[in-house]
């Protein structure tokens, strides 16, 4: 997602939410999402500013078609029996 994405440019200063959509209220209800990401080609790599001595980058660069493919790889291939 877009805020994992955030997480990686920001070195963990901002981080990514968990995504649920539960509907506890017993009212029936609409969800419309909003996909957006970032030109597979644009290189994921921490912000300068947020990269220190003191806090290094947590994160090798990636590039966000590279990231997009190993994100999807890991939830839906996890229980994949092996080819």
């Amino acid at each position: 997602s877009i805020g994992d994405q955030l997480a990686r440019w920001t070195n963990d200063i901002f981080k990514s939410t968990v995504h649920r959509a539960i509907n506890r209220s017993g009212v029936r209800r609409y969800s419309i999402p909003l996909f957006f990401g970032t030109d597979y080609h644009v290189p994921i790599e921490p912000i300068p500013s947020c990269v220190s001595a003191e806090r290094p980058p947590k994160y090798e660069p990636i590039v966000a078609g590279d990231y997009v493919k190993k994100r999807l790889q890991e939830m839906y291939h996890q229980n994949s029996p092996p080819l």
